[in-house]
Parts: C-alpha cells; sequence; structure tokens
C-alpha cells in the first residue's frame, strides 16, 4: 500500500491476534536509484489503538536509527470518522547521498501517509459505510542527516517539520520529476568523471 515500499515482510511474530502483538519486519524502499534496507520491531496494541516501532537493533540496517507511531482515535463529532496521527523520525547515515535526502525529507511524508485516505475509503465502500467530505490527517516528520562543513568537522542538520501533509500529485507529474532527478543525476556522474579524468590527465602532463 505504501509507495516506494518494495519489500515488506515479517521474519518473527510475537503474541496471539487481537492483544498486544510484537512484530519483526524486514523492509527495504527505492528511492532514485537506491534501495534502502532496514529491520523494524513493531508493537501493536489494539487497546490502545496504536502501532509503535523502532529499529531491530540486533540486524544490520542502512539507517541509523528510526522510531516512531501511528495512532487511531475516533472522531469526536463526526460517526464513522477516525482521526489519524502518525510520527516518524529517522537518522540517515553519512554514505545517503543529499540529493536522496532531500528527496525523503521532501516526499517521505506524503508517501507514508496519502496511502491510508485511498485505503480506508475503499475499505468504507465495500463495508457500505458513508464516509461524507474527505477526511484530513495530521503529521509530522524529522529528518537527520550528518553533513561535514568546510572545516572538516560534522555536524547534524534537521529539517522543519511539515504540519499538514501536501496535496498528493499525479503519477504523470510524479514521474516527469523522477525523470528529471534521474537526468540531473547523471549529468553529475557525467562531469565529476570527466573533471577527474581532466585533472589525471593534468597530473600526467
Amino acid at each position: 500500500m505504501v509507495p516506494r515500499t518494495v519489500l515488506s515482510k515479517n521474519y518473527k511474530v510475537t503474541g496471539k491476534p487481537g492483544s498486544t502483538q510484537t512484530m519483526h519486519t524486514e523492509m527495504k524502499f527505492s528511492v532514485v536509484v537506491t534501495k534502502i534496507q532496514a529491520f523494524f520491531i513493531h508493537t501493536y496494541t489494539p487497546s490502545k489503538n496504536s502501532l509503535t516501532w523502532t529499529l531491530d537493533y540486533d540486524r544490520k540496517s542502512d539507517v541509523d536509527d528510526s522510531c516512531g507511531f501511528w495512532y487511531v482515535a475516533p472522531h469526536p463529532t463526526r460517526p464513522n470518522y477516525s482521526r489519524v496521527y502518525y510520527s516518524v523520525d529517522v537518522k540517515l547515515g553519512d554514505w545517503v547521498p543529499s540529493m536522496v535526502i532531500a528527496i525523503m525529507s521532501k516526499r517521505a511524508l506524503v508517501d507514508a501517509t496519502g496511502w491510508v485516505k485511498k485505503e480506508a475509503e475503499k475499505k468504507a465502500v465495500e463495508e457500505g459505510v458513508h464516509f461524507g467530505e474527505q477526511p484530513t490527517a495530521v503529521a509530522k516528520i524529522g529528518v537527520w542527516a550528518k553533513t561535514k562543513s568546510k572545516f572538516g568537522k560534522k555536524k547534524t542538520v534537521q529539517s522543519k517539520p511539515t504540519p499538514e501533509v501536501p496535496e498528493v500529485v499525479s503519477n504523470a507529474t510524479l514521474a516527469w520529476r523522477w525523470g528529471c532527478v534521474v537526468g540531473i543525476a547523471m549529468l553529475l556522474a557525467g562531469n565529476i568523471a570527466l573533471f577527474a579524468e581532466s585533472k589525471h590527465n593534468t597530473k600526467r602532463d
């Protein structure tokens, strides 16, 4: 259901359905031409309408750290409506390209929450529930990236939280944007290669 997710598989589950369950999950995400693998421990507590997660620190993940939660509450005044709360903090490693970090910080919130509305409305139609006007969602996201300053010292930069879910763009627009991103990345790689070759030839001369 979640865009950019190419794998989601539980490798260990404890607890019985209907009660608190702990699920160890391997996940892979596709960002530009990079695939990010991570191992999570999800704790689902149906009595509290919540699911929380952290990394599985016994396994090697491509992100330094991640934690977050989903929480669902009945709407106080609208029957058949719910309020869905989502929060995630992700700490990325030094190896992650800045372009990937920028894309994740801008698109991750939409990708992580945009599917909820679509799937919830589909389920409501299947069950014959009238949901009336479109529901809304509230979420926030923080993305940390380790960068090097001109003095060689590392610093941690946190992107500004996004107060609300932006409008989801069309697939055609997304395809065009991704095409531009990949094209720019290829141009940058070509320029770097030409610069390195030119520098090598200069030293040889």
